[in-house]
């Protein structure tokens, strides 16, 4: 794991890993630090960044050590006793504790994703009992965007009558001629609180740079949550996270169409979304006030894959979709013939490596949004495509063919076989497809198929 380097500082707090600054407020009181302490670790913390105990403020003492535990530690230690056990946690910064276990689940658990690393960190049982019943309030960022998370017992109607002690938060984004920002406050300016949206309890808003915000409400009551990004025109897609997990068997109660999509209704003005049931197409479409059903395509399962088009009003959409994700040892039932089928292992892997031998041996041809391989007459596959992995050190030109965590593929096999995928449990760290590469000389548009 990269080293993480702290700023000496209280509010804002900073951390920088891997070029990435993180920047983190709390408004609130954690009360418990030694129970947030050892949900952290000690060794976590030693590791990555030591809390901050402002010994030049007259502070100090061992961040590791309460003032219950001087005199267990008093008799195990064998030197130095009187600098190693003195309590020094009292002087820790609650508010700092929370940031570590934010970024410990962001950074060990969650693989970089901040949406996901909140998630986990803020709907873990133990760091709930811990905190209930205490205020939570954070604002974070990653310097493209800004989470805010609002939990706390005070009511819209308590910061009403006593605003100067409640803990509320508020969030705006304007976008207009003459304005372009986004921020969150505790207490927006009172001659133009009318544009500040007031956050409810156990919401998250997400706040991009260049996109539209999304609001979360019950986040962290949620199984889990994932934001996807979607692209202007066709995306080739799956969807691992789905309500419908949540039982442990894919496709038993499919997830509404007219669900997966509401949080950002409001922001788009047309979606389509195309599926494939044997052969046929099936499709949903939103207009900007309502869905039309009328195509036959009413719900969505993590087994299956689809095309969703998207406006071009903005170069990408981020979605999120909650649930549980779908178990990776999850069958596909294939049909003689096409079919369109959803890559949920979260490392990408080599075709070759993805798919079980007996499979590969059916399969005839692999269509991804971006590149296509087919098999000749020998029984090998053939491309003629280029790309820059297969020039470098160890790379093939199978590197170039790669299935990623979240999208669909138009799979050819000449007779009907059951597809569970591999998994070699290799680390190969980015979880997302690179972009094609495009020619100035020869532009082209995202189509449904080619």
């Amino acid at each position: 794991m990269a080293r993480i380097f702290l700023q000496i500082h209280t509010h804002f707090f900073f951390i920088t890993d891997d070029g990435t600054s993180f920047t983190f407020a709390h408004n609130g009181t954690l009360e418990d630090k030694k129970s947030l302490r050892n949900l952290i670790t000690i060794e976590w913390m030693e590791e990555n960044q030591e809390p901050q105990t402002f010994e030049d403020y007259g502070c100090g003492g061992n961040w590791r050590i309460a003032e219950d535990e001087v005199e267990d530690c008093l008799e195990d230690c064998e030197w130095n006793c009187e600098e190693e056990c003195e309590p020094g946690l009292e002087h820790v910064i609650d508010s700092e504790l929370y940031f570590f276990w934010i970024m410990k689940n962001i950074l060990l658990y969650a693989n970089g994703n901040v949406l996901e690393g909140i998630h986990l960190a803020l709907s873990n049982s133990e760091f709930k009992s811990i905190t209930w019943g205490e205020h939570k309030n954070f604002i974070f960022s990653d310097g493209n965007a800004i989470w805010a998370f609002r939990s706390s017992p005070d009511t819209q109607q308590d910061c009403y009558w006593t605003p100067s002690y409640c803990h509320s938060l508020y969030w705006i984004s304007e976008d207009d001629n003459y304005r372009h920002y986004k921020a969150v406050m505790t207490q927006p300016p009172t001659s133009g609180a009318g544009d500040w949206n007031w956050m409810y309890d156990r919401q998250l808003v997400y706040l991009p740079r260049d996109n539209e915000p999304i609001v979360i409400s019950g986040f962290d009551n949620l199984t889990g949550v994932e934001m996807k990004t979607f692209h202007s025109n066709w995306n080739w897609v799956g969807f691992p996270r789905l309500v419908d997990n949540e039982d442990g068997e894919a496709g038993n109660n499919p997830d509404s169409v007219e669900d997966i999509f509401n949080v950002v209704e409001d922001e788009i003005n047309e979606i389509t979304l195309i599926g494939n049931e044997s052969g046929v197409e099936i499709s949903a479409q939103w207009n900007g006030e309502f869905w039309d059903l009328s195509g036959g395509l009413t719900g969505v399962e993590s087994s299956k894959g689809y095309k969703v088009e998207m406006p071009e009003d903005q170069e990408q959409y981020d979605v999120p979709f909650s649930g549980a994700r779908v178990s990776e040892d999850t069958p596909i039932n294939l049909v003689e013939g096409e079919n369109w089928v959803p890559y949920f292992i979260l490392e990408p892997q080599r075709f070759t490596d993805a798919f079980p031998e007996e499979v590969l041996e059916k399969v005839q041809t692999i269509k991804s949004e971006n590149w296509f391989i087919y098999k000749n007459y020998n029984g090998q596959f053939i491309s003629n495509q280029i790309c820059m992995e297969m020039y470098m050190d160890g790379g093939s030109v199978l590197d170039c063919h790669k299935l990623y965590y979240g999208s669909m593929y138009e799979v050819v096999v000449d007779e009907n076989i059951q597809l569970i995928w591999n998994n070699t449990d290799e680390d190969n760290n980015s979880i997302e497809p690179p972009p094609p590469f495009v020619s100035e000389r020869f532009p082209f548009e995202k189509k449904k198929d080619y």
